[in-house]
């Protein structure tokens, strides 16, 4: 009776797909909880100091300035309204050719940074047209990239894997971790070095960045290629050719994940269905036989 009501339970888990989406959004939703809980236990307290600063320097400006609080609140409105021009104010214009040229690569790469959006009725009409039409055209970029990519990184393990004794089993295994490895160093750590040199920031704000942005969640409190050098409009096209290709790495890391998964799924499926059938098989084994079932008899020769 155990092994037939375990056997039920294995089915149900099985057998149905609305179960298995049930069960993932069920982990993903309590990741999402468990993330949320950690962002508040890390941010929480500082954006807390953060408001209380605030608040002491605008009842210092209350004071000086003897403006009204109400029109201090305007104006920090319309300071906020009008940061996205204030470099170019100082010299640097947002919307000449090439930051709009890296305004368009983020939006077709889904980075959006937010540190400049189109604010004209027309400008952000054709930003959607532009995204709808450049996004796929990207997609299919970053996936041709990505193969090659994975030619290269393959034709560096086997040049590496000769010179070692070998190993099937080594060989097959280093594929997905060489080209992970190989490729954090080279469009994560080694980047985060020449951002923290360019941009003026810690090596830990240049590596985060480098994440944010290949990962396309693109907060912007970070962007690359911002830095005013006296080779910026180099620096700018090496930042872009970076973020291309490291996206067309990501994509080829998503699809390596996706494989070992996918053989994992396989594994753990056939794993229960041999239990299945080994659950089945004990049961047919521990069925009664009928008093009134013909005896089986051995003829001699």
């Amino acid at each position: 009776m155990k092994m037939s009501r375990f056997r039920e339970l294995l089915s149900a888990l099985t057998a149905s797909r609305g179960r298995q989406l049930a069960l993932v959004s069920f982990l993903l939703f309590s990741y999402l909880l468990i993330g949320a809980a950690v962002f508040e236990a890390l941010e929480a307290n500082n954006e807390a100091a953060m408001i209380a600063e605030y608040r002491q320097l605008i009842a210092e400006f209350v004071n000086s300035s003897g403006m009204t609080e109400g029109q201090i609140k305007n104006f920090t409105e319309s300071l906020t309204r009008l940061s996205s021009v204030a470099s170019t104010v100082s010299g640097v214009e947002n919307w000449s050719f090439a930051p709009s040229f890296f305004f368009a690569l983020t939006v077709v790469t889904t980075i959006g940074y937010g540190q400049i959006s189109p604010v004209t009725a027309g400008g952000q009409a054709f930003c959607c047209v532009f995204a709808l039409i450049g996004i796929p055209i990207a997609g299919i970029v970053l996936v041709k990239i990505a193969d090659i990519l994975k030619g290269a990184f393959n034709n560096i393990r086997d040049g590496i894997l000769k010179r070692l004794p070998k190993n099937p089993v080594f060989s097959k295994a280093t594929a997905p971790l060489f080209i992970a490895t190989f490729g954090v160093v080279i469009f994560l750590l080694i980047p985060a070095v020449i951002f923290q040199a360019i941009e003026d920031w810690t090596y830990g704000q240049s590596l985060y960045c480098a994440f944010i942005t290949l990962s396309t969640i693109g907060f912007g409190d970070y962007v690359p290629g911002q830095a005013t050098t006296s080779n910026r409009a180099l620096y700018k096209v090496l930042t872009m050719v970076w973020i291309f290709v490291g996206l067309a790495f990501l994509t080829l890391l998503l699809e390596i994940m996706n494989d070992l998964l996918s053989m994992t799924a396989d594994k753990a499926s056939s794993a229960v269905d041999r239990l299945k059938n080994k659950v089945a098989g004990d049961d047919s084994e521990d069925e009664p036989v009928p008093m009134d079932a013909p005896k089986k008899t051995h003829l001699s020769t």
